[in-house]
């Protein structure tokens, strides 16, 4: 690990705990850890970084406060776990300061739990895992974990074998609702209906799965991911929205590269991908993907501008103003040649300014940016090193698999702060960053 670590602001904080030799890390880039009221981290603690959970070990849940010792406290404990997204554990609506919801593994299935974190007391076990959940607390949105595992490991859930996918089974699985209140589930949009609504040749090649299901603020629709394996090795993502009322989808965007995603407000989807039109692509066919690869990594990591040009690939913002019709809405490209490469997105609670991160370079370093599209401004909020220490025997390629630990940064609930895991110190840890006026 190398001890040199430069941050054009203050330095990041680690946030201090009370165990040794465990890592701590929150999950994705689409959640706030933060309390409403702003005392309470919620954190998840593992004694391991080197592998994948296997669906028997097990990731302590719990909270820091922040203005005590801010020290770890364990609250409950989760089976449905990945480095990833963590087990979409989540502060619970209306009031964000007294439940929480995340996934578990129990009695053979996944369910999601609803916990006071006050009186420590489980409120309800919904018999399905939640992705999403609306900012009222009533009900979310999700897909099938185990499905996700299959097709991309290291994203799903281990543990419960996905029947339908080894059968190739497309119409008893998509999409689902999830009622908080009365604890059920309904599948509401399904693989075999998005394969059927504007079919192409390639989705006979592979397995398919839903992704990502993600409500805007007031739960009126939510966008998401259709993908599926392609024979070069790769998939194809085609980007949707539904309205949570009649569970229509409506295709946004069908050029096959379709990624992070981040609702601005109720009407506006930013998305980093390919526009409609471009077809630029690494290799349509085995041989000619195995023999450009390389050299599309070599690109990569050496020059993002250069990979840009290339591919087309930006931030594209979709306004949604009014009922969609499918491939109608043309979106407008922000940052294009300032932000060049992909990473996980959100904006500020104002709106006003865009924040994501980079993918590790050639040196294993990522960069923490904000930018301001009124003004065009980019600022590098800091660089943090991408390998944990030796110690642990990870390869020089561990912060491009599937255990690496991306910065997901997270603004707090008023855009003061900013909250992140990293490795940089050698272990999986939290950090919080203090943000100046500046920005």
């Amino acid at each position: 690990m190398k001890e040199e670590n430069k941050y054009f602001l203050d330095e990041a904080v680690r946030i201090s705990f009370n165990t040794e030799c465990k890592h701590h890390f929150f999950g994705y880039y689409d959640k706030c850890p933060w309390s409403k009221d702003g005392r309470f981290l919620l954190a998840l603690e593992t004694d391991f970084l080197e592998r994948l959970p296997n669906g028997k070990d097990k990731a302590d849940i719990g909270i820091i406060d922040l203005e005590g010792n801010r020290v770890f406290s364990k609250i409950a404990e989760t089976r449905a776990w990945n480095w990833q997204q963590g087990c979409r554990l989540q502060w619970l609506g209306p009031d964000f300061n007294t439940r929480v919801i995340f996934n578990d593994f129990r009695d053979g299935k996944f369910v999601s739990v609803i916990l006071n974190v006050l009186s420590g007391k489980e409120e309800k076990v919904i018999p399905f895992p939640v992705y999403d959940v609306h900012l009222g607390g009533k009900y979310a949105v999700s897909m099938n974990f185990s499905r996700l595992d299959a097709v991309r490991e290291g994203y799903g859930y281990k543990g419960v074998e996905d029947y339908s996918l080894a059968e190739g089974k497309l119409e008893s699985d998509g999409i689902y609702s999830v009622d908080l209140e009365n604890g059920t589930a309904a599948l509401k949009i399904s693989l075999a209906q998005l394969c059927k609504e504007y079919f192409v040749d390639s989705m006979n090649e592979g397995k398919h799965w839903a992704d990502q299901p993600t409500l805007n603020f007031d739960g009126t629709r939510f966008a998401f991911l259709h993908r599926w394996q392609t024979k070069n090795g790769g998939m194809h993502s085609r980007l949707y929205v539904a309205d949570l009322g009649t569970m229509k989808p409506k295709i946004l965007l069908d050029s096959g590269m379709a990624s992070h995603f981040a609702w601005k407000n109720n009407d506006e989807l930013l998305i980093w991908a390919r526009p409609a039109g471009t077809s630029a692509s690494v290799g349509k066919t085995g041989f000619a993907r195995k023999l450009l690869v390389p050299i599309y990594h070599k690109i990569f990591k050496s020059s993002p501008a250069l990979r840009q040009k290339i591919s087309g690939d930006a931030f594209l913002l979709f306004n949604l103003n009014g009922e969609p019709k499918d491939f109608a809405v043309k979106p407008e490209a922000i940052g294009r040649g300032i932000l060049k490469e992909d990473g996980h997105c959100s904006f500020s609670p104002d709106g006003k300014r865009l924040m994501t991160d980079t993918y590790p370079e050639r040196e294993h370093w990522r960069v923490l940016q904000i930018f301001v599209p009124e003004s065009g401004k980019l600022t590098e909020v800091g660089k943090f090193y991408s390998l944990p220490d030796e110690k642990y025997g990870t390869k020089d390629d561990w912060d491009l698999s599937n255990l690496r630990a991306d910065l997901h940064p997270r603004f707090n609930r008023d855009g003061t702060q900013i909250c992140i895991d990293s490795v940089h110190e050698g272990s999986r840890q939290i950090y919080v960053i203090e943000l100046n006026g500046n920005i």
